[in-house]
């Protein structure tokens, strides 16, 4: 790698998780208060909302954004009708969504939030320019300060709209309010914005890119929502408002991957596809995704009792258990999510639509049979079998793409999940060595005590010679 390719990387994968980490953060402590002044109800309106508007938001894009990222070379004529393209796209969304709240027969609390959400789709096609511009030439921190700022006035915007008494309608404009922010900001930081040129040949193969590549997303789409979309409409809004904090809490990891470290991982994959080492980027990739996600997620595992109950009321205690089962399909869902963004990087975007294809056929089978023979508490533990049999299919299929052994992935992955795996011994020790006398206390020492742990664990593996620690923390 060039030494200005090192740089920018550092700097945006820097960039991207410290703003990442933060907005975590911004967005629990926002959780811990609308979580206050909002029912469980009012979270499960949300989550619905967000899941169908999500699903067109995911379409609307078309892999343009992908597509600009990797085209070599690119002009103003191209970028101008991927716009207007894209444009036409999101007014047929925003149509579509509107049909189907007026034909299908949700309850008045989803089609309220809906329909304001769905406008977001407006700013779609021009964030997915800019950004791809900015993704051309590594500035992620670019975009991650923009998001920072944008995440910062919907949070504040949530909260005040729900203290004066205005229940979800603090979040959903304050969700439209991000998006313009955003887009002013990146439309600044390009200078670029769009001509009166349309000419659709200019981009046939970002079409046939963005096909194969929308078919992969919405397929991806439903098969991780399909059991927010399955509970909302069978179980109702409340139980959907359980599943949805406890998916919230335990996918916060998951969201600082994908968010925050897949546009740095697909961007130096794009750059390095025929570089000798790329076998090896990807197994760093991995390796290092796993290394900050692996104690994250099982120590969430450890805490979920204490989180809960220390951070919420009495009324969300039963997400609690929910919490634990969809904290360790998180962890699987990072690590397995890190090997299609090669796939992508080499022009593969098909075998997504097959990993999810797959997917989703097996986790709707499982959903059937629970909402036949099981109860609401079961489908945690479906999403976590699910995930389980999703990392198998990436395996091997990312073995049919490049030459790479998975035994011995398997080794070195075994360093950050045993240091990790260390919380369980940790936790057991504390509970019958040390009195509390507050939860909090409690809490605090289990996560300080775990985290020396792990820390002493990877440091210790790291100076031990010929452990494969060392290389990958290497730069």
């Amino acid at each position: 790698m060039s030494s200005d390719i090192n740089k920018k990387i550092f700097r945006s994968t820097t960039w991207s998780l410290a703003s990442k980490v933060t907005a975590q953060a911004i967005t629990f402590i926002t959780t811990i208060y609308l979580a206050k002044l909002l029912g469980i109800s009012d979270f499960g309106a949300i989550n619905f909302g967000m899941l169908t508007v999500g699903l067109i938001d995911s379409i609307v894009d078309f892999g343009f954004l992908s597509a600009i990222v990797r085209e070599r070379t690119i002009t103003n004529e191209q970028l101008s009708t991927c716009f207007w393209f894209l444009l036409f796209i999101s007014i047929i969304g925003i149509i579509l969504i509107h049909v189907y709240t007026y034909i299908y027969p949700l309850e008045s609390a989803y089609i309220s939030v809906i329909e304001v959400l769905v406008y977001g789709l407006i700013f779609v096609p021009f964030q997915s320019i800019t950004r791809g511009l900015v993704s051309r030439d590594l500035r992620l921190d670019t975009i991650a300060k923009y998001e920072l700022f944008g995440g910062l006035i919907r949070n504040i915007l949530s909260i005040t709209g729900a203290f004066l008494g205005y229940g979800v309608k603090g979040f959903v404009y304050g969700f439209l309010c991000e998006r313009i922010f955003v887009s002013i900001c990146l439309g600044f930081a390009t200078g670029w914005y769009p001509r009166f040129q349309f000419r659709l040949s200019s981009i046939k193969s970002f079409i046939s890119f963005g096909v194969a590549n929308v078919a992969a997303r919405i397929v991806w789409y439903l098969s991780t929502k399909i059991d927010s979309f399955f509970i909302g409409l069978y179980f109702g809004k409340d139980a959907l408002g359980l599943y949805a904090l406890a998916m919230q809490i335990a996918n916060m990891p998951f969201q600082l991957v994908t968010t925050g470290v897949h546009r740095v991982i697909y961007a130096s994959f794009s750059k390095f596809t025929e570089s000798p080492s790329f076998s090896y980027i990807i197994r760093k990739a991995a390796w290092l995704v796993l290394a900050f996600s692996a104690p994250a997620c099982i120590g969430i595992y450890i805490i979920s009792d204490l989180f809960v109950d220390v951070f919420f009321e009495e009324k969300w205690h039963p997400a609690s258990e929910i919490l634990k089962w969809l904290s360790l399909a998180s962890l699987v869902q990072i690590y397995a999510s890190v090997w299609p963004q090669f796939w992508n990087a080499i022009g593969k975007p098909s075998y997504g639509v097959v990993l999810n294809t797959v997917n989703i056929i097996v986790l709707s089978m499982i959903l059937y049979y629970v909402g036949i023979y099981g109860d609401f508490e079961d489908i945690p533990i479906a999403v976590f079998l699910t995930s389980i049999f999703r990392l198998l299919i990436v395996c091997l299929l990312s073995k049919k793409l490049i030459k790479i052994s998975f035994v011995q992935v398997f080794y070195e992955s075994l360093f950050p999940l045993t240091g990790a795996a260390l919380f369980f011994a940790w936790k057991g020790f504390s509970n019958e060595t040390f009195t509390y006398s507050s939860d909090v206390f409690n809490l605090i020492t289990l996560i300080s005590g775990a985290a020396i742990i792990y820390l002493s664990f990877m440091l210790f593996s790291y100076k031990m010679p010929g452990l494969p620690v060392k290389k990958f923390i290497s730069k």
